[in-house]
């Protein structure tokens, strides 16, 4: 253990390309930022004015070096607020590899933790946009993320069979939910359940048209078997449900 009045060994170790230095002029406060720790202090030995010229340098001097690279993984060079960079996070929070403006996750980037990988779009330290999210279960989510992901797992009680059903969706707009036996839903979202209009297509070949609400088979519909009866007319029940299933969510624009 460090003790307080041991100066000679460093207290924060953080490497350059994920360092954010901001300075205060007025005051001579001086902060500097990483991914998880920032700290404050009144810069009278002007120490932040010198790891700000240092900072500098190495932006130019890797800047250079990634633009002899034959094959560019980076669209843009770095500055004193954008980078593109991995950190990984203490305590086992998981890793991220992508980009930061500011110490913070912005733009496209990769996520890791407990296995479960997050690749798409970030806005202020939050999943955010169009992204995939593949759990370590294998089920696979492909959609639209916003502050962070806030979800709330549904459960839903299959009485045939006593288990229990979760999917784990709560966006709005038009999706897709795929089941392990080929059924097919296309359609209209609200809140993570099918609401409005859409299709379902049976993996027997059976197919409706017509509207839902709140997750259940509801108003006028068009009916067709896959020997061709149809039905056209008022409908109300629920669809199929099953025990294990693949979730594949897309919103389409």
């Amino acid at each position: 253990m460090i003790a307080e009045s041991d100066l000679s060994l460093p207290q924060f170790a953080w490497p350059l390309s994920l360092t954010w230095v901001f300075r205060n002029a007025d005051d001579n406060k001086v902060e500097i930022r990483s991914p998880s720790e920032s700290i404050v202090f009144e810069d009278v030995e002007l120490w932040g004015q010198s790891l700000e010229e240092n900072l500098k340098q190495h932006i130019i001097k890797e800047n250079k070096e990634r633009a002899g690279l034959e094959t560019k993984h980076y669209q843009q060079p770095i500055d004193e607020h954008y980078r593109h960079a991995e950190h990984k996070y203490p305590n086992n929070h998981g890793s991220y590899i992508g980009e930061w403006v500011d110490g913070r996750r912005e733009g496209r980037g990769s996520f890791v933790l407990h296995n479960n990988l997050y690749n798409g779009g970030w806005k202020n330290d939050k999943k955010f946009g169009r992204a995939e999210l593949i759990y370590s279960s294998g089920e696979v989510y492909h959609g639209t993320f916003l502050d962070n992901l806030q979800r709330t797992p549904r459960a839903w009680q299959d009485d045939s069979c006593g288990s229990v059903l979760i999917i784990l969706v709560s966006v709005d707009g038009r999706g897709k939910l795929l089941y392990p036996d080929g059924t097919l839903y296309v359609g209209e979202w609200v809140k993570g359940f099918r609401h409005g209009r859409g299709k379902l297509l049976y993996a027997n070949g059976d197919a409706y048209e017509g509207y839902w609400e709140n997750d259940t088979i509801t108003g006028m519909g068009r009916f067709i078997s896959r020997d061709g009866m149809r039905y056209e007319g008022w409908l109300s029940y629920h669809a199929p449900r099953h025990v294990l299933f693949l979730l594949i969510y897309s919103y389409l624009r």
